[in-house]
């Protein structure tokens, strides 16, 4: 059984987990930057190897904004994504195949 993925700390300095999923092959992270009011996503593979399909996405949850998204093949990770969201909720999906 691999060993469950870590944040990597692609979103940058100043970004604090603050929530994750686990799914099924990797880990989703949501974090957050509070100096910048910024919201990072990003989908880590617990194992890194062939390329896969994963997902990281994520949208401001009212208004019906755009979801800014990184799906393709990788071998270890997808992301990050950002949203400008200060004091609001968001939407974020990932997705490891």
């Amino acid at each position: 059984m691999a060993q469950a993925a870590d944040y990597n700390g692609v979103c940058g300095s100043g970004y604090d987990v603050v929530d994750s999923m686990s799914l099924a092959g990797g880990t989703a992270f949501l974090t957050y930057n509070g100096s910048t009011g910024q919201n990072c996503a990003v989908t880590v593979r617990d194992s890194p190897g062939s390329r896969v399909y994963v997902l990281a996405s994520i949208r401001v949850a009212v208004g019906g904004s755009p979801w800014n998204k990184d799906g393709d093949y990788y071998g270890t990770y997808a992301g990050p994504v950002y949203v400008q969201a200060p004091g609001q909720c968001i939407d974020w999906v990932a997705q490891i195949d």
